[in-house]
């Protein structure tokens, strides 16, 4: 609501006027939120304000179903390149206290380095090694695993903030974690259960009576961050949110774990075009499943174990997968599925869906991220791992990365057949071939049909590198074999263990 006078200014003025549409797609489905839709559709379409520039903001798909083709320009939020990651990397970590080679380790971890291209979750990552080297240098101790997935990263991080209140509360250098959890786990499922209902009603905004009287020692208050409005000239309302709507949706699956009976019911709600937004809650959910993970938080979860939902969980994949209603389309629900099983990181699984669909899928009508793609590749390579050996892949597709993954596991490289030097080529044609024979094992598969650009490209890789490498042709060498090919063995024959 605005005064009269304000709005008639708005009104004769409206060429002058900048219009802010911020997450466009957390309107709420009340009586107030649909009035509010009413007049912002209204101005999109240029019934009201027709001189004023607009800008909304939202996820993409709401974008294709909801906004109309109104707009003059048009920007995507891609994240970062993987020559952006390595400068990030470079550039926020110098003079840090991190060795190189712990460096080298997290960038060529394919799992780490593909969540690198959310601009976020670099930040993540980066934190992560710092906290890791620190650890290092205190403790005197060798490299811990790497996370692996979303939900890993979220798991520490929730870990590392009721760690650093518990020293901040009882003003000791030390303490147990795990028991500090188990003793805080009321306050915790209290603000699971706020962050879960915020998700429902697409609002990152609690307002509630509780937290405004919160003492300032309150476990919440490491996860929360608050603004205060003027509401008249004497009072102030205040508006609480969690740090990150990721950590809401992570806290709201924690909430699912303890109340296990709607589990379905929101697994199904996160399918419709109207509450999308719930998938990232299912992937957390998934992702706490993890052996790895359920260790970590099996504090909160001593009495109500959520193991159990794990049958519900699949069968839910299963039956998406082979599902033909036309609500959600296939390739997106397949990318949803993997998305799933990769958090989950269930080998057995990722078999007896590929299975279910005759292993049989094409994506190419998706923009796959980096992250999706790793999800897509981790499902075929543990599929073909778990129960196939002599797997062919036909008419593939994939951004650079994609291939990496690919070739990361031996299994599903050695069962491309002639696909293996087009992989080879596609990457040799990237902008980044950053440790290409490291991940080729110095085993390359070369077509005697590339150009002369890809071949040079090779060569000099081959030159540099520090091993010798294992030249494997895709057809039988003869005398018609092209000039530039001849070329490029005569000039890295010392560097070559063998061709053929």
């Amino acid at each position: 609501m605005i005064e009269d006078d304000l709005y008639t200014d708005i009104v004769n003025g409206n060429a002058n006027v900048l219009l802010i549409f911020d997450s466009f797609d957390e309107i709420q489905p009340t009586c107030q939120g649909e009035k509010i839709e009413r007049v912002i559709y209204r101005i999109l379409n240029k019934y009201e304000l027709e001189k004023a520039k607009v800008i909304v903001s939202c996820r993409p798909s709401v974008e294709e179903r909801e906004l109309p083709d109104w707009a003059d320009c048009r920007v995507e939020v891609r994240g970062f390149s993987e020559k952006s990651i390595y400068e990030y990397f470079k550039t926020t970590l110098e003079g840090q206290c991190i060795c190189e080679e712990d460096v080298m380790l997290y960038e060529k971890n394919i799992n780490v380095f593909s969540l690198c291209h959310v601009p976020q979750y670099a930040f993540i990552v980066m934190c992560y090694m710092l906290s890791e080297g620190r650890m290092k240098l205190q403790q005197k101790s060798s490299s811990v695993s790497t996370p692996s997935t979303v939900t890993e990263l979220y798991v520490h991080i929730f870990r590392h903030c009721v760690g650093q209140h518990m020293l901040k509360v009882t003003h000791s250098g030390t303490g147990n974690v795990d028991v500090y959890i188990e003793q805080n786990k009321e306050e915790i499922m209290t603000l699971a259960k706020k962050g879960f209902d915020a998700i429902l009603s697409k609002s990152v905004n609690l307002i509630d009576c509780q937290l405004k009287r919160m003492p300032c020692q309150s476990i919440k208050r490491c996860f929360l961050g608050s603004t205060s409005i003027d509401e008249t000239l004497t009072s102030k309302e205040t508006y609480f949110a969690f740090l990150h709507n990721t950590m809401q949706e992570f806290f709201a699956a924690l909430w699912i774990l303890e109340n296990k009976n709607n589990f379905s019911d929101i697994f199904n709600r996160s399918l419709t075009a109207g509450e999308s937004h719930l998938k990232y809650v299912i992937y957390f959910l998934c992702g706490l499943l993890t052996i790895k993970n359920s260790k970590l938080m099996a504090c909160l979860f001593q009495d109500n174990p959520p193991d159990v939902l794990s049958g519900p969980l699949f069968n839910n994949i299963f039956e998406l997968v082979q599902s033909t209603k036309e609500d959600i389309g296939g390739e997106e629900r397949i990318l949803f599925a993997c998305q799933c099983l990769y958090e989950a990181q269930s080998t057995k699984a990722c078999a007896q869906v590929l299975e279910a669909i005759k292993f049989e899928f094409c994506l190419e009508d998706e923009h796959i991220d980096p992250y999706q793609s790793r999800a897509v590749t981790y499902v075929v390579n543990e599929a073909i791992k778990e129960t196939y050996s002599d797997l062919e892949m036909q008419d593939l597709r994939l951004f650079i990365l994609g291939y990496k993954l690919l070739l990361e596991c031996t299994e599903s490289y050695r069962a491309w057949g002639k696909k293996k030097s087009n992989c080879c080529q596609h990457v040799l044609e990237s902008e980044d071939q950053k440790n290409f024979l490291e991940m080729m094992e110095f085993e390359v598969y070369v077509s005697l049909h590339w150009y002369s650009e890809t071949l040079r490209t090779l060569g000099r890789l081959i030159k540099q590198s520090v091993k010798k490498v294992d030249v494997i042709l895709d057809s039988v060498f003869s005398r018609d074999s092209h000039e530039s090919f001849i070329c490029f063995v005569s000039e890295c024959l010392e560097k070559m263990a063998s061709v053929w």
